[in-house]
């Protein structure tokens, strides 16, 4: 019994000549006859094919559209020497759970197509067994629906969002901390890459472009900038609090422990607390300690020592040294 396919109705937008021409085929497709007539193409099921439709009475050439197995094509083809049906076209949908793939398929099925529609995963015959085409088909296109937003793996064979966003300008990371070649325990971890024994390799960067004069970096508190470090292309550094803030400095491991450098290895103060300055310190106004006036501007002392030390002239060195903070 021939195979009634309802004709195609018209379609908008389908130009008519194309409808009739795929009327034709269908026809053609619904007509089951054998042996076949050269070129035709024959429409049942898989069963009717392998049964009604020996490959060696068929003329070359002819092809089978299976029904209940989505329309798949084969086609009659000499293999070495011999007729066979021949896989050539179309897809069988269906499910892994129950596994509804065929399980009579052969050397001469390669390349069968099936689609399961419960994991939406591809698979293909290789002609010995079944490869699983969705292993390297990454899945997640309906999720990535957030603009600039970079994907991340979320699962074996998926994409999601990330946390990193790309405007065109901006590269912003959102609710994470960052780490470079370690895992951070703050906004921002640098490690370096190997163990690093010289003052000379940095482990973070800012640099200023040519043209530019200063570079900086500004520790800010809720948007304010409350300390702000610079460097200008003089080599003067600059370490500058906040408005009314003071700037503090600890104990540092720069040389000896317990010591803090100033300017240079000849200012310390060690960990006996005793300040030691080279150089001149302050020698135009007044230094005062815990607001306790020591040392004041220089002043005139009271002339070249004489050879008799009267009393006007201790007088006058006693009132020199009152004056620097240097006795009482």
């Amino acid at each position: 019994m021939p195979s009634v396919i309802p004709p195609l109705a018209p379609i908008a937008g389908v130009p008519q000549p194309l409808i009739d021409a795929l009327n034709d085929r269908l026809r053609v497709i619904g007509n089951l006859t054998a042996p076949s007539s050269a070129g035709a193409l024959i429409s049942g099921t898989h069963v009717q094919r392998v049964s009604d439709y020996p490959p060696a009475k068929q003329v070359l050439g002819t092809q089978f559209a299976e029904k209940d197995r989505g329309n798949v094509v084969y086609e009659v083809q000499n293999r070495q020497g011999a007729q066979y049906w021949v896989y050539v076209a179309g897809r069988m949908t269906g499910t892994i759970s129950p596994d509804q793939r065929p399980k009579d398929l052969s050397q001469y099925d390669a390349g069968f197509s099936f689609f399961a529609t419960d994991s939406e995963a591809s698979y293909h015959w290789t002609g010995s067994a079944w490869s699983n085409d969705s292993a390297n088909v990454v899945m997640g296109a309906s999720a990535l629906t957030t603009l600039n937003t970079i994907p991340k793996v979320t699962a074996n064979g998926t994409l999601g969002n990330s946390a990193v966003t790309d405007d065109g300008t901006n590269v912003k990371v959102t609710g994470r901390n960052v780490g470079i070649l370690t895992t951070p325990s703050a906004p921002l971890h640098v490690k370096y890459a190997a163990a690093n024994t010289t003052g000379t390799t940095a482990a973070l960067i800012i640099d200023n472009p040519s043209g530019g004069t200063q570079t900086s970096l500004s520790l800010r508190i809720n948007g304010t900038a409350e300390c702000v470090f610079r460097a200008d292309n003089s080599g003067n550094v600059a370490l500058a609090p906040g408005s009314g803030g003071s700037t503090y400095l600890g104990w540092s491991d720069l040389g000896t422990p317990g010591f803090i450098y100033l300017r240079t290895t000849s200012n310390y103060v060690d960990t006996s607390n005793n300040l030691t300055m080279a150089g001149n310190v302050n020698t135009g106004g007044v230094f005062e300690v815990n607001g306790v006036q020591v040392v004041r501007g220089r002043q005139t002392g009271p002339g070249s020592a004489p050879s008799t030390y009267s009393q006007s002239w201790c007088n006058s060195l006693l009132a020199v040294l009152q004056n620097h903070g240097l006795c009482t």
